[in-house]
């Protein structure tokens, strides 16, 4: 059985490329941190944690000093041993345990890494501009490249995010759908309003319209909705799932590896989400090349049908890994020898914290 060896541990702070926006706030940086462990083989794996106060209750320092606080603990031990023992004890700090688990799935040859054939996972397309001139220019390009599903952040006054939306409705192509994300910014009368006043041909789904434990508008809507709705920041473990199942308030369920903390608890979602008839949506639209590779291979090995959100790769101003992600069109392409690492030079302007443990 493989032993740890050696865990690096870096925070950087990545610069976008233009300010991402949101209900929850304008980015201009990630904030991850990234696993590096090494074991007593000589192979190496990374995990990702780009964590985001207000969408999780785990801000970029908890993960920090998560890691700080356990990483010493982990060096020599049998590395199934340490992701059982991360697993029973930190169950709901999931962006805190994702880059150890994620690597030591990795290190211990998990089949669900692995692909033996190049592989293309369709992504969707983001229309995050507020300026109507922008937002044109945002669906020519988007159109030009094949887009089939396309992104819109509402969550700020209900009646601009309708106008916003029904200017992108009366212009996208035929076989286009929306995807519309709150972000958890409405009330219930706001929600009922956007659900009720917009045009449903074309509209995919509607997501998170409300803070994450308020189960009772989102059932209440969902008696309510010409159009589908999405759960995302009130899922992260089956538990959660089966409070959306008993309450039959959601059609789709929106997964995320850092959510999920694993792959192997990543899997046994997606089989309870298709068990009931729903559907997954897995990505990270707020997450480096490195977490965006992982889903990408994860999604096809889980033979999700949707559009992935493994998109946060796009934004970011340099790659953190010395290999860039190959990109077609609205296709994210991986090849079977693509092993990224991190490119210190890359992001060494960027690192504000690096602790290595042995």
């Amino acid at each position: 059985m493989k032993k740890i060896k050696q865990i690096e541990m870096l925070r950087v702070k990545l610069p976008l490329k233009k300010p991402y926006l949101t209900s929850l706030g304008e980015f201009t940086y990630y904030d991850s941190v990234f696993v590096i462990v090494t074991a007593e083989d000589g192979m190496s794996a990374i995990g990702e944690s780009t964590a985001v106060l207000g969408y999780s209750w785990e801000s970029p320092y908890d993960v920090w000093n998560f890691g700080e606080s356990y990483a010493n603990q982990l060096i020599h031990k049998n590395i199934s041993d340490a992701s059982r023992w991360l697993t029973t004890q930190f169950s709901r700090l999931p962006f805190s345990t994702t880059p150890f688990l994620t690597a030591f799935e990795q290190l211990n040859g998990d089949p669900l890494y692995k692909i033996d054939r190049p592989i293309q996972v369709e992504l969707l397309g983001i229309v995050n501009s507020r300026d109507y001139e922008e937002i044109d220019c945002e669906l020519a390009r988007l159109k030009e490249s094949g887009y089939k599903t396309i992104k819109v952040k509402v969550g700020w006054d209900v009646d601009k995010d309708l106008e916003k939306v029904k200017f992108i409705h009366a212009r996208i192509s035929k076989g286009m759908k929306i995807r519309i994300d709150a972000n958890q910014a409405y009330r219930y009368d706001d929600a009922y309003k956007f659900v009720t006043s917009i045009p449903p041909d074309h509209i995919e789904l509607f997501e998170q319209p409300f803070q994450e434990g308020n189960w009772e508008d989102m059932k209440r809507l969902s008696n309510n909705s010409p159009i589908p709705l999405m759960l995302d920041e009130s899922i992260y473990d089956t538990h959660d799932i089966d409070k959306a199942i008993q309450l039959q308030c959601s059609d789709y369920i929106k997964l995320k590896l850092m959510k999920a903390s694993s792959a192997a608890l990543l899997r046994e979602m997606v089989q309870k989400i298709e068990d009931h008839c729903m559907k997954a949506v897995l990505g990270n639209g707020i997450a480096t090349d490195i977490g965006c590779y992982q889903e990408a291979v994860l999604s096809a090995n889980l033979c999700l049908k949707t559009a992935g959100e493994m998109n946060g790769f796009l934004k970011t101003i340099t790659p953190v890994s010395d290999r860039s992600i190959h990109y077609d069109k609205n296709y994210l392409v991986v090849s079977p020898d693509f092993l990224p690492k991190v490119d210190i030079s890359k992001i060494s302007p960027f690192i504000i914290h690096q602790a290595i443990y042995e």
